[in-house]
């Protein structure tokens, strides 16, 4: 629903969403930093933020529990080692 869409942070910095998965019940997203206006993509500096459902509209937001943090870097990374 995300992946491949450029997502416009409050703060005004672009994201590119290169992955939506679900983990644990619950959505995320992980996403690289963009300049659409000078077409370039930073694929240094990844994102990952949670999708929740307020009034029954999605909102990207930061995780703020650096457990939950830690467990879904770690997701990731196994994901990624294992080829997936």
């Amino acid at each position: 629903m995300y992946k491949d869409k450029i997502i416009t942070l409050d703060n005004g910095i672009e994201y590119l969403i290169i992955n939506q998965f679900d983990f644990d019940n619950r959505r995320f997203v992980v996403g690289t930093m963009v300049d659409t206006e000078k077409d370039l993509i930073d694929q240094e500096n990844l994102l990952i933020k949670e999708i929740v459902t307020i009034d029954g509209e999605d909102h990207i937001v930061s995780i703020e529990d650096q457990k939950t943090l830690d467990t879904v870097t770690r997701f990731l990374a196994s994901k990624e080692a294992m080829g997936l």
